[in-house]
């Protein structure tokens, strides 16, 4: 399957672009070790897929992720070009391997038009996503993510992938453990 990594950005762009919401101000990156396992505490909804009519073979999906107080991801991936956008609550997001790119929020809004907000996110990282942030990766990067607040964390993401894909793949090495006192 070739994938159009022109069409991919601009793809994902657009289906943000739909549904972002106001946000809050930047929070910082720390080290640290992302959750395992699978998920606890986290529904995924599917908002919409449609085949794509100029990458064939190639399907846009709208996902809404909501993570309740403690839930979290263990580590896995997902086979497209994603892009997440934090639209309320926080979210502690790790990158287990690879590299992703955040756009923070400037002033409450989304800025992510704004090409030098990028900021890069190194594996073994772990950054605290605040509403309006917008994270974009590749089908490469394993990542984690846990909501260590007391209020639920709610994701929009939109991927292109194959169209018998799944959304994520869950790494089968569970290849990080919980921080301790961590959920």
């Amino acid at each position: 399957m070739k994938r159009h990594p022109m069409l991919s950005a601009v793809v994902l762009t657009i289906a943000l672009a739909v549904l972002l919401g106001g946000g809050i101000m930047i929070g910082r990156a720390q080290v640290a070790t992302p959750a395992a396992g699978g998920a606890t505490g986290v529904s995924t909804q599917l908002l919409g897929r449609v085949p794509s009519e100029s990458a064939p073979g190639q399907a846009v999906a709208l996902l809404k992720i909501t993570f309740a107080p403690g839930g979290s991801m263990g580590a896995h991936t997902h086979p497209g070009d994603t892009a997440i956008h934090l639209l309320s609550g926080t979210l502690q997001y790790t990158v287990v391997a690879g590299e992703a790119r955040l756009v923070r929020a400037a002033n409450g809004v989304p800025s992510a038009s704004t090409p030098t907000a990028v900021e890069p996110m190194t594996a073994g990282t772990e950054f605290t996503l605040n509403a309006g942030d917008t994270v974009y990766y590749t089908g490469t990067v394993l990542q984690s993510e846990r909501n260590m607040s007391d209020q639920d964390a709610v994701i929009i993401a939109s991927n292109l992938r194959g169209i018998d894909e799944p959304a994520r793949i869950m790494s089968p090495e569970g290849m990080a453990s919980p921080a301790a006192g961590t959920p």
